[in-house]
């Protein structure tokens, strides 16, 4: 029989299964009704050709005259000893990644093991290497609601996913049940979207867990990890958008779709969120039974209440306090009342924002776990699911390797954080490397403004930390993600590599702020698209610098998971074949690089190359010119 969360225990396994109740209630909410099952791997939804160019001519933020071109023949080669010789120059200054082991047990139940009662019930997340492919999710129309008869098939057809996962998880868990058994424990809650399950068991009996074949992570289901916040002189969040530039986007109204929120819940009734309502709707997953913003570790301010306003905040207060994008927001409440993170709850938001089609996930949690954890885990699913994550870096900086969860995962983008006003990046502000010596962070986002506070309907408070920049580049990835679509470009690989293009340093890159401040570009001419790359590989693409415009720029990103990296390169040549620009770092998943104020006008060449590649290895490009 299928292990299933119907213990008495009054504590954890309660809260489980009011977190399972409130999902449920939400699917039902949404018409997400219980599909056929078949092969996990049965028609699966499909991600973005390859080999495509997509270019067009900005006005402002508005694309126009978008043209959509296949590679030329001649575009795909071998690296020559030019080729190598220059990328061989600019890696001979670096190190070669030296993956740390992250160990299989969290810092903080490791902890526990040594300092608590090993006779004592502990509940434990236990997370498992997995052979689960996780298909691509449908797209939602996002000029509908989710009401209409496109959006009630796409979420029919995500529940036929849910309902394929689950089928294909359910022995593995049948069979993990009865090991833990064997260690005076017990299964509580399992999951589809990544191959784990909580379980309770004496603290004594924790380290016999990693005799089991395949365990990958061990950690405490409930910790005192708090949201990531810091408080900072006043600033409104107009101050922010002014920053990021996200404005010329926003006025596109292009504000259709969800962005899923993981919180500590709203203030739904906070005149920032209603009339016009932000909020699609906000559940509580941890069992506390109120999705409501009611963590009083921030002087009664609340914190989801001042990330919503500034992802997606109406104007009622004014213009200042308008947030960056428009987009409704699904508000999943995965901090308790004591302000403890749920870990099950956070994976468990992972798993419903993917289920109602959530295309960005903002992720605002800080969680001490290795990228192999359970949260980092979810997060990587949900990009394969066709998300895209954006991540606080975590407050815990200056020093080395302080990068947070699921900042840290492979294929989300980790955010840190500068002060608003004087772009001075933050002391406490996250940093890499990442255990495998990947570079954190992706992007930095501004911090310290003025945002709804819980405190009254019409209340604010200064946000800070990496909580207060995240929302700014959850938004703007959002704004991102709408303004690609209508041209048929739905991986979130696309919006990273034009996130990261968005940034403000040119290689060499660290782990004090990665790609650079985000700051969306407006006018000249775009280009991007997605190429399959393997070692030695060379793919040119052309971009032309028209008459008049002297900088062009690239970035690159592509996704990974835990155990591998691939070195992919990219070169700007000039029109005489000349080197222009070019990006050699060896531990980062991105590349950018940029001829800013001296680019010739002509035909360059954007040149990606597979320095050091295992397989096959999906890589999204995005270029301006201007």
């Amino acid at each position: 029989m299928h292990a299933t969360n119907t213990t008495n225990h009054p504590t954890g396994r309660l809260r489980r299964r009011l977190a399972a109740t409130a999902v449920a209630g939400a699917l039902a909410a949404t018409t997400l009704v219980a599909g056929t099952t078949s092969a996990v791997a049965d028609d699966q939804p499909g991600a973005d050709p390859s080999d495509l160019v997509y270019s067009g001519e900005l006005d402002g933020a508005k694309l126009r005259r978008v043209e959509i071109d296949p590679l030329g023949k001649d575009a795909h080669g071998r690296l020559d000893e030019r080729d190598l010789e220059l990328a061989k120059k600019d890696k001979s200054g670096q190190d070669v990644p030296k993956p740390r082991d992250p160990g299989r047990i969290s810092p903080d139940l490791a902890k526990l093991l040594d300092t608590g009662d090993h006779d004592k019930p502990v509940e434990v997340l236990v997370t498992l290497q997995d052979d689960v492919t996780i298909p691509r999710f449908p797209q939602p129309n996002t000029d509908e609601s989710r009401e209409s008869d496109t959006n009630r098939r796409a979420l029919d057809r995500a529940n036929e996913l849910v309902a394929q996962l689950t089928k294909a998880r359910a022995p593995g868990y049948d069979k993990l049940a009865d090991q833990f058994r064997e260690l005076e424990g017990e299964i509580g809650q399992t999951f589809w979207l990544i191959n784990a399950a909580t379980v309770e068991l004496p603290l004594g009996n924790v380290k016999q867990l990693l005799e089991h074949e395949g365990i990958q992570y061990v950690q405490l289901d409930e910790t005192v990890t708090r949201p990531p916040v810091d408080g900072d002189p006043t600033n409104d969040i107009r101050d922010g958008r002014q920053r990021i530039a996200s404005d010329p986007y926003f006025n596109l109204g292009q504000t259709g779709g969800w962005i899923g929120l993981l919180d500590s819940g709203v203030r739904a009734d906070h005149t920032s969120l209603t009339g016009p309502d932000r909020i699609a709707f906000h559940l509580d997953l941890t069992g506390d039974g109120d999705p409501g913003d009611n963590c009083d570790w921030w002087s009664g301010h609340g914190h989801g209440t001042a990330s919503a306003s500034i992802l997606t905040g109406n104007a009622n207060l004014g213009f200042d306090w308008r947030g960056v994008s428009g987009v409704r927001v699904d508000s999943f409440d995965v901090y308790g009342d004591d302000c403890g993170l749920n870990t099950a709850a956070a994976v468990d938001g992972f798993q419903l924002g993917v289920a109602v089609l959530d295309r960005v996930i903002v992720a605002e949690i800080q969680a001490d776990e290795a990228e192999t954890g359970a949260i980092a885990t979810a997060a990587d699913a949900a990009y394969d699911a066709g998300v895209a994550v954006i991540a606080a870096n975590g407050n815990f900086g200056p020093n080395a390797s302080t990068v947070r969860s699921p900042g840290n995962a492979h294929k989300a983008l980790g955010i840190g954080a500068d002060h608003v006003t004087t772009s001075s990046l933050k002391g406490y502000s996250g940093r890499g490397p990442t255990n495998d010596d990947r570079i954190k962070p992706d992007l930095v986002a501004p911090t310290d403004t003025e945002a709804a506070s819980t405190a009254g309907t019409t209340a604010t408070w200064e946000f800070g930390g990496t909580s207060g920049a995240t929302p700014y580049a959850g938004g703007a990835a959002s704004l991102v993600r709408n303004w690609m679509a209508p041209n048929g470009s739905f991986d979130p690989g696309h919006v990273y590599a034009r996130m990261l293009l968005y940034g403000q340093n040119a290689y060499p890159f660290d782990n004090n702020t990665g790609a650079g401040d985000l700051v969306m570009g407006t006018g000249g001419s775009v280009h991007y698209g997605k190429v399959n790359v393997t070692d030695g590989a060379t793919i040119d693409i052309p971009v032309t610098v028209a008459s008049g415009r002297n900088t062009i720029q690239v970035a690159l990103w592509w996704p990974e998971s835990p155990g591998s990296h691939d070195d992919v390169d990219v070169v700007l040549r000039r029109p005489d074949g000349g080197y222009g620009d070019g990006s050699f770092s060896i531990p980062s998943v991105f590349e950018r690089a940029a001829v800013n104020g001296s680019a010739t006008p002509g035909t360059w060449t954007v040149r990606i190359s597979g320095y050091d590649v295992s397989g096959t290895q999906p890589v999204y490009w995005s270029a301006r010119t201007r």
